[in-house]
């Protein structure tokens, strides 16, 4: 035999899209590190030394000491993947860094009262929303099945706990800002 025919399915983003088929004839015991070098050799790919090569042969990837006659057929078709190789260690320290945000925490005894309202108006709205579909339940229960019925205690119970933590928060604010007591 003259040797084995392997279809190259080339894909990769070096400088231009390169994306093509070619058709190379092996001498057999070729191993696919020799491929990877007939690859970045060819003329019609004309690739550099700055890229990284990875063969693929029925979504696995060979590795440079194995032999291509003995993974792929007569007429395989591999897929050839082309990769710029990874910027060096001078490169990256070089990048400018990216600024973070500095966190700076609210003193809880400055309430915002915009946030306050806000938070406020949230909560009367959400309660006669619930008042308004516990009257609809009280009237016309046929309406509710255990689902809905289910869901509108869940929507309340979390309401409760969520108001109960508001409120909580609201004492030990009023609490922190009241003056201390005069002992007799």
């Amino acid at each position: 035999m003259a040797g084995l025919t392997v279809q190259l399915k080339v894909y990769g983003t070096v400088g231009e899209r390169r994306d093509s088929t070619l058709a190379e004839t092996l001498p057999h015991g070729t191993t696919v590190a020799e491929l990877k070098r007939l690859v970045l050799r060819h003329p019609e790919l004309a690739l550099g030394d700055d890229v990284n090569v990875r063969l693929i042969y029925q979504g696995q990837l060979l590795t440079a000491d194995e032999c291509v006659s003995e993974k792929v057929p007569d007429d395989g078709f591999v897929h050839c993947f082309v990769s710029p190789k990874p910027a060096m260690m001078a490169k990256r320290e070089a990048a400018p860094k990216r600024r973070r945000l500095q966190y700076t925490p609210r003193k809880p005894n400055e309430p915002n009262t915009a946030e306050s309202f806000v938070q406020l108006a949230t909560y009367l709205i959400a309660l006669c929303v619930l008042l308004m579909f516990w009257f609809c339940y009280y009237e016309t229960p046929q309406h509710f099945d255990v689902l809905a019925v289910t869901s509108l205690v869940g929507f309340s119970v979390l309401w409760l706990v969520m108001a109960s933590g508001q409120l909580a928060q609201l004492v030990l604010r009023v609490c922190d800002d009241a003056p201390p007591r005069l002992r007799a």
